[in-house]
């Protein structure tokens, strides 16, 4: 007697969203660049606000996620990676061409 063995056509990969979003490379390089360009005490205050918002933002959709699961659908769910992939690529870029820049700038 042969057995048959079903194979489900699905990504089985778990990914932990929340870490990557709030305490990832991009969120670490960012937070160094713009405390870096604050002079002042408003523009460190601007910062400090800005920061606070995104992390109460990244804490409702956290906690409002089966909703947004819902509302975007699994297509949804597939583009959103590469979005913010972009998004942590166009941070990289704004990070890494003013370091050549300096670099290659003649003293």
């Amino acid at each position: 007697m042969t057995r048959q063995v079903r194979v489900i056509d699905r990504n089985i990969a778990v990914v932990p969203l929340a870490l990557p979003i709030t305490v990832g490379p991009g969120v670490i390089g960012v937070l160094l660049v713009t405390g870096a360009e604050a002079g002042s005490y408003m523009e460190k205050l601007i910062i400090g606000s800005a920061l606070f918002l995104a992390v109460v933002t990244v804490g409702l959709i956290l906690y409002l996620s089966t909703g947004v699961k819902r509302l975007i659908g699994e297509q949804g769910l597939m583009i959103l990676p590469k979005i913010t992939g972009l998004f942590v690529s166009a941070i990289a870029a704004q990070i890494i061409f003013p370091g050549i820049q300096n670099f290659l700038k003649p003293s």
